[in-house]
């Protein structure tokens, strides 16, 4: 195990790194879900090979999509432009 000491108000603290990391993890966990687009895709009767056709984004978009990976906001203004919507229509931001 990894121990480090910081200096802190002329106090050193001896702290753990792994447990410094999980600590800091625990402020930042949230992500972006999709789950609004699949949702609007269903109730539109498309799927995501309509989407890609209709947007024009590239199949390995698709697939970040469906992974919930990160993409540019150049693939999420095409695919709102086509399907005539605002971002907050496809995605939102989910606490885990």
């Amino acid at each position: 195990m990894i121990f480090k000491l910081m200096k802190k108000e002329q106090h050193y603290i001896k702290m753990c790194e792994p447990y410094k990391k999980e600590k800091l993890w625990r402020k930042f966990k949230m992500r972006i879900s999709y789950n609004k687009l699949w949702k609007m895709l269903i109730d539109k009767g498309m799927n995501k090979h309509d989407l890609k056709e209709v947007s024009g984004v590239s199949s390995a978009s698709i697939a970040k999509l469906g992974k919930g990976d990160n993409i540019t906001t150049d693939v999420l203004l095409k695919i709102c432009e086509s399907l005539d919507c605002t971002l907050e229509d496809i995605m939102e931001i989910v606490k885990d």
